[in-house]
């Protein structure tokens, strides 16, 4: 299981340390503990400490137009609508306290593997912003 979580994400996640320049936090993440035992979270949680509150409200608000963009694409997926049909996220717009988008990834998730999947990539997108405009451009 290790290898098929780390095979859908574009990069591996260990290159994120390089993106972290110092930790602003020292908060405890737990919104991605179940996938401990296949894949290395922590860079993730640290990852999280190393942002400012309205970097916070970014993440969040990246996770919402990724959200919005798989349901889009996958509109036609009776499947996909039967299950996830009515998950519907808001944009926030104030700043937002570790135990705050901790919670809210948490919620988003909800153990879920493909929202969970959804989660790794968006902070990955967030910290390589670059993967962005690649990830669009490959879909056209």
């Amino acid at each position: 299981m290790k290898y098929m979580i780390s095979d859908k994400l574009q990069i591996d996640p260990k290159h994120l340390y390089k993106y972290i320049p110092y930790v602003v936090d020292n908060y405890t993440y737990d919104f991605l503990d179940n996938l401990e035992s296949h894949l290395d979270i922590n860079v993730f949680y640290l990852y999280m400490n190393s942002l400012e509150t309205h970097q916070h409200k970014n993440v969040w608000n990246l996770l919402c137009d990724e959200w919005k963009q798989l349901c889009h694409r996958a509109h036609k997926d009776r499947g996909f609508n039967r299950k996830y049909g009515k998950d519907s996220y808001s944009y926030i717009h104030r700043d937002l306290e570790p135990n705050e988008i901790n919670k809210l990834l948490h919620t988003f998730s909800n153990k879920d593997i493909i929202k969970q999947l959804i989660v790794l990539r968006t902070i990955l997108y967030h910290g390589y912003p670059k993967l962005r405009s690649y990830e669009v451009a490959s879909n056209f």
